[in-house]
């Protein structure tokens, strides 16, 4: 299912904090691409995302109208690997909308609503094509292997530098 823009953004704004997997959609911005970054802000039309390695931040625009640059993918957990504990202290929260929030707080996938009678309501965001399930140093295997060997060892020490 294809969301448009306004709608990405309310997803990827319950995730603020959480990292994001920029890859490139085009290869001029390959020296952008494969990041993972941080999310630190939404505003009307873009994502803010803080960069580790030299300690940026940026915007990072997303529209329905123009061709994208960019795709963007959450890292976060599927909800099958919420443990014992953290469903404990879940259940001892005062109220149940404390409890989506504090599993979202945790990093944790949880289904989405948009609006009344949307066909993205009940899916989460790896089901929306707006997240990954992978861990970074996952996320940096599969990418080496889908590289030149040049451009493999200038990634790989980018985003070694990355998780510092």
């Amino acid at each position: 299912m294809k969301l448009e823009a306004s709608l990405k953004l309310k997803v990827f704004q319950k995730y603020i904090g959480e990292k994001v997997w920029v890859k490139s959609l085009h290869p001029i911005y390959w020296a952008q691409s494969n990041q993972i970054l941080t999310l630190t802000g939404i505003k009307g039309d873009a994502l803010q995302l803080f960069n580790p390695t030299d300690r940026t931040t940026a915007w990072y625009t997303i529209k329905d109208t123009r061709e994208p640059q960019f795709e963007f993918k959450l890292l976060l957990k599927p909800l099958k690997q919420l443990t014992p504990e953290i469903q404990a202290v879940a259940q001892a929260l005062p109220a149940p909308p404390f409890i989506i929030q504090y599993y979202v707080d945790l990093g944790f996938d949880m289904p989405l609503f948009f609006k009344p009678g949307h066909p993205g309501n009940q899916q989460n965001a790896f089901e929306l094509g707006l997240a990954v399930y992978d861990t970074e140093e996952a996320i940096i295997q599969k990418t080496m292997a889908a590289i030149s060997p040049e451009k493999r060892e200038a990634m790989r020490n980018l985003l070694t530098e990355a998780l510092g």
